[in-house]
C-alpha cells in the first residue's frame, strides 16, 4: 500500500484520506522496527479526508519529529496530526512534545547550506513543492519551543476537483 500510494499513477494530487494513510503505513513499519515508542493520534475531519492533496507531504514530516524530536526524550513521546478548514485554505498541523529547537536552530531551517544531518532538506523539499504547484501564500510554518516540541503547519488551497483526483486506494 505504501508503494503504490508514492507512486499514485503518475498524478501529483491524491486524496487527504490517502495522504493520511501512507502517513499511518509509514509509522507502522517504524512501530514494527523500533517497536511502540511514540503515540500518534490524527484528527483529520472527514470533510477535509476527501479534499485534495500534494502527496507525500506528511511522511517527511513526520520523519523530521521522530528523528529529531524525540530522541533523548525522558517522557513518552506523541505526535498530533490535525487539520481544520479556513478561509479557502486547508491547515494540517504536524505537532510533537518532543525536544523542541532554539531560535537559532529555527532560523537556520530555510538556510540552503546547513549542516548535514540537521539541514531541514524534508522541510525545504515539501516546502517548495508546495509553492511550485500553488504559489507563494502556501507552504510550511514551523513554530517550535526548545524543551516543549515543535510544530510544523503546512497551508494549502481546498481542491474538491475531481479529475485532479487519483481513486482512493483499495484496502
Amino acid at each position: 500500500d505504501l508503494f503504490r500510494i508514492s507512486v499514485s499513477k503518475g498524478k501529483d494530487l491524491i486524496p487527504w484520506e490517502d495522504e493520511l494513510y501512507h502517513a499511518q503505513c509509514y509509522l507502522n513499519i517504524l512501530r514494527i522496527r523500533f517497536g511502540p515508542k511514540y503515540d500518534a493520534v490524527f484528527d483529520v475531519p472527514e470533510e477535509i479526508r476527501k479534499l485534495c492533496t500534494l502527496k507525500m507531504i506528511l511522511q517527511p514530516l513526520l520523519e523530521n519529529a521522530i528523528h529529531h524530536g524525540f530522541s533523548g526524550m525522558t517522557r513518552r513521546p506523541e505526535l498530533q496530526i490535525s487539520a481544520r478548514l479556513a478561509d479557502d485554505c486547508v491547515i494540517v498541523s504536524v505537532r510533537d512534545n518532543g525536544a523542541g529547537m532554539s531560535r537559532e536552530k529555527l532560523n537556520k531551517l530555510w538556510e540552503e547550506d546547513a549542516a548535514p544531518g540537521h539541514s531541514g532538506m524534508g522541510l525545504r523539499n515539501v516546502r517548495d513543492r508546495i509553492r511550485l504547484h500553488f504559489g507563494e501564500p502556501y507552504g510550511l510554518e514551523v513554530f517550535s519551543r526548545e524543551g516543549e516540541g515543535t510544530e510544523v503547519r503546512i497551508t494549502l488551497p481546498v481542491l474538491r476537483g475531481e479529475d485532479s483526483l487519483v481513486p482512493p486506494v483499495d484496502r
